[in-house]
């Protein structure tokens, strides 16, 4: 777990202007509608990103972020995951 945190923060360093919106709890709706509201206030889109999204090897997960940080930054998108 220590380590895919480190991965995202890895990832998070090497793009700077992508607004993430990071909930650590279970998805429930007004996490989501919270969500929905700070993306429609900054006027840009929300990209929820769940686990499939991610993978769970090791290996795998700071390319999948990085794949996922570059769609968030060319959309200008808030993430959330």
């Amino acid at each position: 777990m220590v380590t895919n945190i480190l991965k995202v923060l890895r990832a998070l360093a090497r793009h700077p202007q992508v607004s993430v919106c990071i909930d650590l709890q279970l998805i429930s709706w007004p996490n989501i509608l919270l969500a929905e509201t700070i993306a429609m206030a900054a006027k840009k889109p929300l990209f929820p990103v769940n686990v499939a999204d991610v993978g769970t090897k090791a290996k795998y997960v700071e390319a999948n972020l990085e794949k996922i940080f570059d769609l968030a930054t060319t959309w200008e998108a808030i993430l959330l995951m």
